[in-house]
């Protein structure tokens, strides 16, 4: 199983009482089963748009995942306007329900 995540699949497998070789990968996992260096991965997963480019498919959810935007008091302080531009933009673009790839 490729993952650029081995401690928390670990903690998945190990909850379920399957025994799973990881192997750790950074970059585009999804290309381990196509190298022949994995049969699955754990990955994160927005859309599936990637997965589904790949032949793969979703086969449970390990748990949610959560953002988190973290800024330095240095950085907040230099660039606060910018800062409290982006976080405000981002709470519109959630509260309507906006999704998009690019972000």
């Amino acid at each position: 199983m490729a993952t650029k995540y081995p401690k928390t699949a670990q903690r998945y497998f190990n909850a379920r009482g399957e025994d799973v070789e990881l192997i750790k990968l950074a970059g585009s996992v999804e290309l381990g089963p196509l190298t022949g260096l994995s049969d699955a991965i754990v990955d994160i997963t927005q859309s599936g748009r990637t997965l589904a480019e790949n032949h793969l498919q979703i086969l449970a959810d390990v748990g949610p995942v959560s953002t988190h935007m973290l800024v330095t008091n240095g950085a907040f302080l230099k660039f606060q306007d910018e800062i409290t531009r982006m976080i405000t933009a981002l709470t519109q673009l959630l509260a309507e329900g906006e999704t998009h790839a690019d972000y």
